[in-house]
């Protein structure tokens, strides 16, 4: 599952146009941060986890048996150094909390899978590009949500991408003929604040807090489990990311051979 989120997230970001409009973000402390530092209950699991998959993919290596059975030695040593352990992460420190408020119609709805901390939480990717530095995170199990940022001098630029997986509830714009599964916005109304300015290094630490409020786009009623009479309802997402995640190269998966 790992694997598939990471790659459609890599999919998504390739097709991502950023305009030349852009925020600044401030350097500063962050309210409830040490809350954030301790780990929910799924959080951890989540991360112990992680390490227990680690150690048995270690331990299955090092046995030379299980470990992918049917290929030389030779490209099992290319992918466990190239792949497997270059892939790795420590969930502790590259992660994100969401609470997200939807707006429909003026009035909140709040979809407690996306607010409550103890629920909602996904791997965070700092990644160093040519030009700054790009974080990708997000929930994604048939459908979910995607974030991008990307840091560059003292700006910032933030892209929301929600999937409802083939309903098609969304419109950009209520003459637009079509629905769509997929909604894409680029969010100017945002703030962002990291606990240190970041220097560009591998191996860095990022920490940072996220106030979001989307463009308006358009629903159609039913899709959250509000119904109202109106055939389509004007909307926007809206709410706060606590994230942290340590900067690391861009990751390339080795060709297949």
């Amino acid at each position: 599952m790992k694997i598939l989120f990471r790659f459609l997230v890599l999919n998504f970001i390739a097709g991502i146009s950023y305009s030349q409009d852009v925020n600044e973000y401030r350097i500063g402390q962050i309210n409830d941060w040490k809350q954030f530092e301790i780990l929910t209950d799924w959080e951890f699991d989540y991360h112990q986890s992680n390490e227990k998959s680690y150690q048995r993919i270690d331990s299955a290596y090092q046995a030379d048996k299980l470990y992918l059975t049917g290929i030389t030695e030779e490209r099992k040593k290319f992918l466990y150094d190239e792949y497997e352990l270059k892939n790795r992460f420590d969930f502790r420190y590259n992660r994100a909390r969401y609470f997200v408020e939807y707006i429909e119609e003026d009035s909140m709805i709040m979809d407690k899978t996306f607010s409550m901390p103890g629920i909602i939480s996904s791997e965070c990717f700092c990644e160093l590009k040519k030009d700054g530095i790009e974080i990708q995170m997000g929930y994604w199990v048939f459908g979910g949500f995607i974030f991008t940022i990307r840091l560059y001098d003292n700006h910032f630029e933030l892209q929301y991408i929600e999937d409802a997986h083939e309903s098609k509830p969304f419109k950009y714009s209520e003459s637009d003929s079509l629905y769509t599964d997929e909604l894409s916005l680029r969010v100017e109304n945002a703030s962002l604040t990291l606990m240190e300015d970041f220097k560009a290094e591998i191996g860095e630490q990022i920490r940072a807090y996220l106030i979001f409020e989307s463009p308006e786009y358009f629903i159609v009623p039913n899709h959250r489990g509000y119904s109202k009479d109106q055939e389509i309802h004007k909307a926007k997402t809206k709410g706060k990311i606590y994230f942290t995640c340590k900067l690391r190269m861009p990751f390339d998966p080795p060709q297949r051979k």
